[in-house]
């Protein structure tokens, strides 16, 4: 693989003017990330913010203009460093005050999918290496995006090639335990236990239906620290972790399933949630701000780990919301120290909330229980077909 840098060159006039004033406020692309996979490689733009964008094929560099969009500081002092074979360079232009421009140059005309990500927002560009086979016509804009609205392409883009999926070991982690009880509901429900019956059966569906090596960090009903859970994980060479549990709220008409992975507090709830579960613990984020976020290992795990927890949500949304009139409440980010702990894709899912009466009633059932395991399952089975699965660091 030969190795290159990413050069970035602004065309700006002599003097950087403000940038117009819009209905909706300028969109910063924060950074540009890439790296390769068996198969493609990928170069993510990451946003603060949804921005409308345009795709164009010009010979065969691929232009992604941004409306409404300027670049951050940090990526105008700091472009990162990329070692690939698949893109010879690639290149940042400021073309007005309301539009940035991304050219990716590839070594050659290879396919290439670009789609969009939430939670954060990034714009994401998959360049295939295998050889394409119906190149569309130099200049041609084959794909533009307003906010969520997508006109179809008038010629499909081939899929990625999607390799093998490299999952091997999974460690599931089944929240509280011993004399910690977690959350408890009105009628004596406790977290732990819950959580326990449905990590044992996420355990049997992984093993029987994808053979996989399952590892639980508590068996029985036993305390172990978050450090301890984080630790045995590594320890085991996991290639996934997941920690299950149970919500609660003041709010007694609250509830939801809901999937987190680290990061900033995606809102107050979000903190205060990860606040209640750290508690566990007596270390908790006591080192927090030294958990490096810009490092690549875990750039590509929370890459994959977002990947995983929207596999996850949408698995909820499509198998528990609609049946029972529950709510998605999305993928969130917060700062859990069992997450920020482990080297590999890790996330933690709320499953429902044992503070909501009705919900409480459904998670004694165990045919509930089996219903929650089964959508856990379902959105594990869904991220080891996508590329994030095949090509770890």
């Amino acid at each position: 693989m030969q190795t290159f840098f990413l050069c970035v060159g602004l065309l700006i006039g002599l003097m950087i003017c403000p940038f117009a004033t819009s209905a909706a406020p300028p969109a910063t692309l924060e950074k540009i990330r890439s790296w390769s996979h068996d198969g493609y490689t990928r170069v993510v733009l990451d946003l603060d913010r949804p921005a409308p964008y345009e795709v164009t094929l010009l010979d065969s560099d691929i232009s992604i203009s941004l409306t409404n969009t300027r670049p951050s500081a940090r990526l105008l002092k700091t472009p990162p460093a990329v070692s690939d074979g698949v893109i010879e360079k690639v290149e940042l232009y400021q073309h007005d005050h309301q539009r940035l421009a991304v050219i990716l140059t590839p070594r050659r005309h290879n396919p290439y999918k670009v789609f969009t990500l939430e939670n954060p927002d990034r714009v994401v560009i998959d360049i295939l290496t295998v050889p394409e086979t119906a190149a569309p016509e130099p200049g041609k804009k084959v794909e533009k995006r307003v906010g969520k609205k997508t006109k179809k392409k008038k010629e499909p883009e081939p899929a990625p090639v999607e390799p093998a999926s490299a999952i091997r070991t999974i460690v599931i982690d089944p929240g509280h335990g011993g004399h910690d009880p977690g959350a408890i509901g009105a009628s004596g429900l406790t977290e732990k236990e819950v959580v326990l019956d449905v990590s044992h059966r996420l355990k049997t569906l992984l093993r029987q239906r994808l053979k996989k090596r399952v590892i639980l960090t508590r068996e029985t009903d036993i305390f172990i620290s978050l450090g301890q859970r984080a630790a045995l994980a590594n320890r085991r060479g996991a290639d996934l972790f997941i920690s299950v549990h149970v919500n609660a709220a003041d709010n007694s008409d609250l509830r939801g399933v809901e999937t987190y992975l680290f990061g900033r507090p995606t809102d107050a709830a979000a903190g205060a949630l990860a606040a209640r579960e750290n508690a566990e613990d007596d270390k908790t984020m006591r080192d927090f701000d030294k958990v490096i976020l810009d490092d690549m290992q875990r750039e590509f795990r929370l890459n994959a780990a977002l990947t995983l927890a929207h596999f996850t949500q949408a698995s909820f949304a499509e198998r528990i919301v609609p049946k029972y009139h529950t709510t998605s409440l999305g993928v969130k980010q917060a700062p859990f120290y069992v997450l920020a702990k482990t080297k590999m894709p890790a996330i933690l899912a709320e499953i429902a909330f044992v503070s909501h009466k009705a919900e409480e009633a459904r998670l004694a059932r165990p045919s509930y229980r089996q219903e929650i395991a089964e959508a856990l399952f379902a959105g594990v089975a869904a991220y080891m077909e996508s590329p994030e699965a095949g090509g770890g660091p």
